[in-house]
């Protein structure tokens, strides 16, 4: 009833607005016919044979607001209706909003099936959970969104005994999505057609990502386990993303081939390499992210950038594989900083598809933690001034490469400390010696002090 007070203080005060109780089970039908903007109602325990849908018009932003209690559930479906909120309810089916569903909410929801939003735009969905086995955003319907946020929901059963229709968790031609502090838990069944992947991305543009994470486990092996890319028939590519604070663990026993997480993928070039179809996925940032792919069996795991890599940035960022941590070609604009890479090799630099080759400046590895090496196709190292690294640690046995020069750069024991770390762990250490010795002396002069007094006193006493 606390909560309930609350959501009703956060109601604005609307002339000829109504508060309405609403009882089970044909109360929403019923309340659809008459229900207006601005109205708010409040839906007793019970269960609910009919699906939200006014029908007035929503008039100068006030919106439709449904407030279950506890007990209250209602149909599966998609709001239709924009300006709609709706708060607390059980829905047993997929759930999602349609093109004309803009400006929706959907809080504090539990969903029996799967997320199923197709076109609604700056929709919001928060402290939500859906225990369906797919994640929707617009390819049902081929449908467009823009400003979808996405807070706080938790996907734990994506994938479970699914064997057969498309990826599972898809975004398809999406802009400006915001996507923070979700937990999603992925399955590929050994049964899912090798075709589809665990999470697939096409045209998702402008995302923001935060402090997500993400659990995938592969009963077989995927090629392409997390993959961005365009669709031919959209091709507008997936740039300008930003992901910070991000996990994303793969596990499972995989199979015979390599599993890849493909950050920027390739689809049908036509002879034409600077179409969005072609390049994947550019001009993103990530920081603070860890992707570890060492837990998958069989051949392993590895990160791929198939489609290239043009003005990437990452930095406090770790990779962990199997296989190589980063693989890329058609390298431009972008720059490793403060980062660890853990792979066989590391980092694979290639020359592939006959892009071009990249240019002074197009790679820079700046203070990173390698452990696997660095290679290079041979033309690559052509390239005068295209690759500069400095101030990075190549842990053991694995050396500084000998391309380009670089002496500002050493050599690291696997669980050693970086030596400049070290050095400034020996100024901290003395600094703290001199500070605990400065105060074990200070006591010292102390007690000295009080015995003199006390001695003084006593001869004093004696004469």
């Amino acid at each position: 009833m606390r909560g309930l007070a609350l959501a009703l203080l956060l109601i604005p005060a609307v002339a000829h607005a109504r508060v309405v109780n609403v009882e089970a089970p044909d109360g929403i039908g019923r309340l659809n016919a008459t229900m207006q903007a601005g109205d708010v109602a409040l839906l007793a325990p019970g269960e609910y044979v009919d699906f939200p849908e006014p029908r007035a018009r929503a008039t100068g932003g006030l919106r439709f607001t449904f407030i279950a209690a506890p007990g209250a559930s209602i149909p599966g479906g998609r709001l239709a209706k924009p300006y709609v909120t709706l708060r607390g309810f059980t829905v047993h089916g997929n759930f999602g909003c349609e093109e004309t569903a803009d400006r929706d909410s959907i809080l504090d929801c539990v969903v029996s099936g799967s997320f199923d939003h197709q076109g609604g735009d700056y929709d919001t969905y928060a402290r939500c959970r859906f225990d369906g086995t797919h994640f929707d955003l617009n390819k049902a319907t081929l449908a467009a969104s823009s400003g979808v946020t996405i807070i706080e929901c938790e996907f734990p059963r994506l994938g479970q005994g699914v064997d057969s229709g498309d990826h599972l968790f898809l975004v398809w031609d999406a802009d400006s999505t915001t996507m923070m502090f979700c937990r999603k838990d992925i399955i590929v069944e050994a049964g899912l057609p090798k075709d589809l992947g665990a999470e697939w991305h096409f045209d998702d543009r402008h995302l923001r990502s935060r402090g997500n994470h993400t659990r995938i486990t592969l009963d077989r092996a995927s090629y392409a386990v997390w993959r961005w890319r365009s669709d031919t028939s959209l091709d507008h590519g997936c740039y300008g993303n930003q992901f910070a604070r991000d996990t994303i663990v793969v596990t499972g026993p995989g199979g015979g081939d390599v599993s890849q997480l493909l950050p920027s993928s390739s689809a049908d070039c036509a002879k034409k390499p600077g179409r969005a179809q072609c390049i994947g996925a550019w001009d993103a940032t990530m920081d603070s992210c860890v992707i570890d792919g060492t837990a998958v069996g069989g051949a392993g795991c590895a990160m791929i950038w198939q489609g290239g890599m043009t003005g990437w940035s990452i930095v406090h960022t770790v990779f962990r594989m199997t296989g190589p941590a980063i693989e890329a070609f058609d390298i431009h604009r972008s720059r490793l900083a403060g980062s660890t890479l853990v792979g066989n090799p590391a980092l694979r630099w290639r020359d592939q598809y006959q892009r071009p080759l990249w240019r002074p400046g197009d790679m820079t590895v700046t203070g990173c933690t390698i452990d696997g090496g660095v290679r290079f196709d041979r033309r690559m190292t052509r390239a005068a001034g295209a690759y500069k690294p400095s101030r990075n640690t190549y842990l053991t046995p694995f050396r500084v490469p000998a391309w380009p020069k670089d002496a500002t750069s050493n050599t690291g024991r696997r669980g050693a400390v970086h030596p400049r770390a070290r050095a400034a762990r020996r100024v901290v250490l003395s600094r703290r010696r001199l500070a605990v010795y400065g105060a074990a002396g200070m006591l010292a002069l102390g007690v000295l002090g009080a015995g003199i007094v006390i001695v003084r006193n006593r001869a004093k006493g004696a004469a």
